[in-house]
């Protein structure tokens, strides 16, 4: 059953948030004995054509939660959806809110218009839907009407499956062209595997294969597949392959590419949780085999929405990869990096960056022009304009080619070079994320449009899809086989698994006359205007003072070709470089002469000024152009400053280098001229006022911070001018700072130095400024050696410490102690064992201790921390205890041997015959 989704319909239904009070709120709980009603993301919007302009509001985030009796299920059925395409979300979760249960993700205009019927079912009696929008841009929203109804009534006749299916105890059952709870929906070719996007597929024109690997099938990177489908337009029929457990296999990625050279698939890249993202693998098909192969050299990291360009000449098959971003990154930075993998020395290498970064971009390589060209993709703020981008291999320069509208600039369509037309690119697929108002919203969000761009005259054209066949989706696989496209899987608000296959139509080109004018036109004479620039592309020539298309005719060069350059060593030599951001001055150029200079530009979102000045008097003119490119700028050489000012939206702008040249065409004038020249980058108004507005910076709304690479935003190291104060101050703080940590540095020194020569010396030590705290300290030596002393000294016994106090010392080890009074012990040579407390991992060197003049302690502890008299060890020993002052730092100097303490006072040697004396002698001791 069909719900009625009309104004009239759903006036009287209960509303969540209640009709007329505006826009959703938090969470609402719709209660099991509800069992129909409309939720809405604005409750003023009932559908009517009169409500076409309200909107939702930024920075939303509605959820409804809906709880129905039990062994019901409700069937949703959305008016419609409209928010902004890519950013603003409904999400339909299938019971709680997990990745797994997350079964639509719609964004854009869903209109009936452009296919789309939005029709839910849930498996039981309780589901989830969420409304997000973030910082910018706001469209319609959506509204929705839902009816639970027993599960065994979703349908009641064959009827109500729109003649795709039959009604089968229930529910429909649709054929293999329709899908939907009501097979309203069409579809091409459904297969029975995981639905899935930014998986890739590579055609074996050998066997006669579509290989598909991998890919993701939910929102989330926990959902990353890893097998391989193969179907055989042979017999067609589909093969089923996983990795087998234990064998070498990539691991599970999306956003990968993959190859075929040599009869051998390769892959490499994508977004995956294991470190292998940065190798290269290949498949054999015949024995389902997997090997890597290691790479060297500076390969890419690992990127979401790169574009992949696999080159496959004979004597030099290339894998070039260009933009896209770093998804495990703390940061949401886009790339503007272009890197290439030989594939005959597996050798990475970095290439010049690309003026803007792009994120889902897609390219060709053009045998012709021996070029890379990618277009579509995210650029935000680095970009008001969406150029195509060409990489001349030959002269490893970008170029900006003609801007397509952003709303048929797309990201994570597929591209190929047509096989009806080699000068040709063709698109399809995709969607553009780069809609920025309501007006937008006659545009769908998904779309299934041939786009055809001719390199030759750099034109663009277009052919659209019928709606009728509904194949509207992104980050699908496609490959070309004959002169059809074969797509699979992708995303248009749900994970897809069908397979279609589409005629690549026929557009009307150029005459073949006109083709050649503009490949003279386009690929030569109005693109390069430098000579080396020109003469590295093998199918153009420098003729007199500009350059031309090999193949054109003798009127087309302003000399005969006959003439033309076409060795680089005949190209003018005499090319001086300058430096952005400075004035050279005290130039001389004689009369009628011209000089030529060259400074290298990778600041796309910065205005160029060029400007001269002459010193010389009177009025006396020099002209100014550009060689290597000629922009649509603004030139003025009607005084003594003469300019050239190209600014950031100029469509000829490219990131590399600049060649201009000075000519002198005063004949009145004797001797040189003295001129200076200045070449100033400064950030553009147009790229400022999209990054103020919200535009960029930010990874939500329609923004996305900055380029990868230096690509975008202002460029903190590039100042608009020579600040001369600005570095004085720098460079004097640097200085100040330098010499303050030096002389802490020096200061610390001294101080250690004099501490250690203090404590080895005999000298009296210094007492620090705060109280320091009092230890304990136990000298201990067996009974025999005690006898020795008396022996050799004729101390009385009486006058010798016996017993352990504390515990501390007891077991020791042996030692000698040479004693000048009966009260004081002047130095102990530890010979062998430990002590137990501080001094546990001490080992006290014989010579150095021999030679201290100080006692040396066995243990230290706290004087409040003394031990009780049943861990005091039976018999007679000799203890001396001796209050201490540790100096700051010198506790891990004693725990290892190297320095005495400081005594400031000691107690008595006193004789104590057993342990029973103990308790009262302890109190004596430290009363003393």
């Amino acid at each position: 059953m069909q719900l009625q989704t009309d104004a009239n319909s759903i006036k009287n239904l209960q509303w969540a948030p209640p009709q007329g009070t505006g826009h959703c709120r938090g969470s609402y709980t719709i209660p099991s004995a509800q069992l129909n009603g409309v939720i809405a993301a604005n409750s003023n919007d009932d559908g009517s054509l009169s409500r076409l302009n309200m909107t939702y509001q930024n920075n939303m985030a509605c959820q409804w939660v809906f709880r129905g009796p039990p062994g019901y299920v409700s069937v949703v059925d959305f008016a419609f959806i409209d928010t902004e395409c890519g950013w603003d979300f409904v999400f339909v979760f299938d019971g709680t809110v997990t990745a797994t249960n997350l079964v639509g993700q719609f964004c854009g205009n869903r209109s009936a218009v452009f296919g789309y019927s939005d029709v839910f079912v849930s498996s039981l009696n309780n589901f989830v839907i969420q409304f997000k929008s973030d910082g910018a841009v706001t469209r319609r929203g959506f509204l929705a009407v839902f009816n639970f109804v027993p599960a065994n009534e979703v349908c009641k006749e064959n009827s109500d499956c729109n003649g795709g299916g039959s009604c089968v105890k229930g529910t429909c059952d649709c054929d293999e062209f329709h899908s939907g709870p009501f097979c309203q929906q069409s579809r091409f070719n459904r297969t029975r595997f995981v639905p899935r996007e930014l998986h890739s597929a590579v055609y074996d024109s050998t066997r006669d294969l579509m290989i598909i690997t991998a890919g993701h099938t939910l929102n989330s990177y926990s959902e990353m597949l890893n097998d391989i489908l193969i179907y055989n337009f042979t017999s067609l029929k589909w093969t089923f392959r996983q990795p087998e457990r234990g064998t070498l296999a990539p691991a599970e990625r999306f956003a990968h590419t993959t190859f075929m050279m040599n009869t051998t698939m390769y892959l490499y890249g994508g977004v995956t949780t294991a470190e292998d993202s940065d190798m290269l693998w290949t498949y054999n098909i015949d024995s389902n085999k997997w090997n890597v192969i290691q790479t060297t050299g500076e390969y890419p990291p690992m990127f979401e929405g790169a574009a992949y360009v696999f080159v496959n000449t004979p004597k030099k098959p290339r894998l070039y990869v260009y933009g896209g971003y770093i998804p495990l990154a703390q940061s949401f930075e886009l790339s503007r990096m272009l890197f290439v993998l030989d594939l005959n020395t597996f050798a990475w290498k970095i290439l010049p960056n690309s003026p803007f970064p792009s994120w889902g971009p897609t390219g060709v390589y053009h045998n012709a022009t021996n070029s890379l060209f990618f277009t579509g993709g995210y650029r935000f703020a680095e970009s008001p304009f969406q150029p195509t981008l060409q990489f001349q291999i030959d002269a490893n320069i970008w170029y900006n080619g003609p801007p397509q509208p952003f709303e048929q600039s797309m990201s994570y369509a597929q591209s190929f070079p047509s096989p009806l037309n080699s000068d040709t690119m063709v698109i399809w697929g995709g969607y553009p994320t780069t809609l920025t108002s309501t007006s937008d919203n006659n545009i769908p969000c998904f779309s299934q449009q041939f786009q055809f761009y001719d390199l030759s005259c750099q034109t663009w054209s277009y052919v659209d899809v019928p709606s009728s066949l509904f194949v509207r989706r992104k980050g699908h696989s496609l490959i070309v086989r004959g002169n059809q496209v074969v797509v699979f899987g992708g995303m248009n608000g749900v994970f897809l698994n069908d397979m279609v296959t589409l005629d690549i139509p026929s557009v009307t080109g150029p005459s073949d006359q006109l083709r050649d004018e503009c490949r003279a036109k386009n690929w030569c004479k109005n693109s390069f205007y430098w000579c080396q620039d020109c003469i590295s592309r093998p199918y153009c020539s420098w003729c007199g003072d500009s350059c031309a298309f090999k193949d054109a005719t003798s009127s087309q060069c302003p000399s005969s070709l006959k003439n033309s350059t076409s060795s680089l060593s005949k190209c003018s030599a005499a090319v001086s470089s300058i430096s952005v951001n400075q004035t050279v001055s005290s130039l001389l150029i004689g009369t009628g002469d011209s000089k030529d200079y060259q400074f290298t530009c990778d600041y796309p979102t910065y205005d160029i000024l060029i400007s001269l000045t002459t010193a010389t008097s009177p009025y006396a003119p020099l002209n100014i152009s550009m060689l290597s490119v000629r922009p649509s700028s603004i030139y003025s050489n009607e005084s003594n400053s003469p300019y050239i000012f190209i600014p950031a939206t100029d469509r000829n702008r490219y990131s590399g280098p600049y060649t201009l040249r000075i000519s002198n065409p005063n004949q009145s004038i004797d001797g040189p001229i003295t001129f200076s020249l200045t070449v100033l980058l400064t950030p553009s108004p147009v790229f400022s006022s999209l990054v103020g507005s919200g535009v960029g910076g930010g990874g939500s709304g329609n923004g996305g911070g900055g380029g990868g690479g230096g690509g975008g935003g202002f460029i903190p190291n590039l100042k608009p001018g020579f600040d001369e104060n600005s570095i004085m101050t720098i460079t004097g703080l640097s200085l100040l700072l330098t010499s303050l940590i030096l002389y802490l540095i020096h200061r610390t020194r001294e101080n250690v130095a004099r501490l250690r020569r203090n404590l080895a010396s005999s000298e009296t030590q210094p007492l620090p400024k705060l109280p320091p705290p009092f230890y304990k300290v136990e000298m201990s030596v067996p009974e025999e050696v005690v006898q020795q002393i008396m022996k050799k000294r004729g101390v009385a016994r009486s006058s010798v410490v016996g017993g352990a106090a504390g515990g501390a010392a007891a077991g020791a080890g042996r030692g000698v102690v040479h004693s000048e009074s009966a009260e004081s012990v002047t130095s102990v040579r530890r010979i062998t064992g430990r002590s137990t407390r501080i001094l546990a991992s001490a080992r006290l060197n014989i010579q150095e201790t021999g030679n201290l003049r100080r006692p040396v302690p066995l243990s230290i502890e706290p004087v409040i921390n003394i031990a009780s008299s049943a861990e005091i060890s039976q018999g007679t020993k000799a203890v001396c205890i001796n209050k201490l002052i540790i100096l700051p730092g010198a506790t891990a100097l004693i725990a290892k041997g190297h320095v005495p303490p400081v005594v400031i006072g000691s107690t008595p040697c006193i004789f104590i015959p057993n342990s029973s004396s103990i308790a009262n002698k302890k109190k004596q001791w430290f009363r003393k």
